[in-house]
């Protein structure tokens, strides 16, 4: 279960005394290496708060075209060109590419009834507590979120009793 394994990295992290907590998905790619260190600094400037880079979209037919654009990034030479970001307040993040300071990260877990929408409940939650959750973007990209287009199977594989789990609360965020 994704917010119970998320948890888990959570409390793992504030043992060893960190300052934030980055969630990045498997299959972000980081265009930009300055991308980390400007979540922190907005955070430091308006913060504590969720702050969430923007990735693109990218999707390929075959895997040898994904390859290619995922190398192609490696390559680039973005890191000298200076970020001009853009961030604003959402009710809530995918946790794709997601920096959460240690003082959130404490106070408030993903709750391990949501097989889906925990970030949204999550969000939810973060504004609850009185802190924000930003999302940030730019003139140039901060990150892509590549994959192969094709069906995905995770809720048919899911059973019935662990769809339904947690139906309350997820109606509560799709609302």
């Amino acid at each position: 279960n994704i917010p119970e394994g998320r948890n888990e990295c959570i409390i793992r992290a504030i043992k060893k005394c960190v300052d934030y907590i980055l969630f990045i998905d498997s299959d972000i790619t980081i265009a930009n290496k300055q991308i980390l260190l400007k979540l922190i600094d907005f955070d430091i400037n308006n913060g504590p708060c969720v702050v969430s880079a923007k990735p693109m979209f990218k999707t390929f037919t075959n895997l040898n075209d994904l390859v290619q654009f995922a190398n192609s990034i490696v390559d680039l030479d973005e890191d000298k060109c200076e970020l001009n970001i853009k961030a604003k307040p959402v009710p809530w993040c995918g946790m794709s590419l997601t920096l959460i300071p240690a003082e959130i990260a404490n106070r408030i877990k993903f709750d391990s009834d949501m097989t889906f929408s925990e970030d949204r409940l999550f969000g939810y939650h973060v504004w609850k507590n009185e802190y924000k959750v930003y999302s940030i973007s730019s003139d140039k990209p901060l990150a892509y979120d590549i994959n192969i287009i094709k069906r995905s199977d995770i809720y048919v594989r899911m059973g019935i009793r662990e769809y339904f789990r947690g139906l309350y609360k997820k109606a509560l965020v799709i609302a």
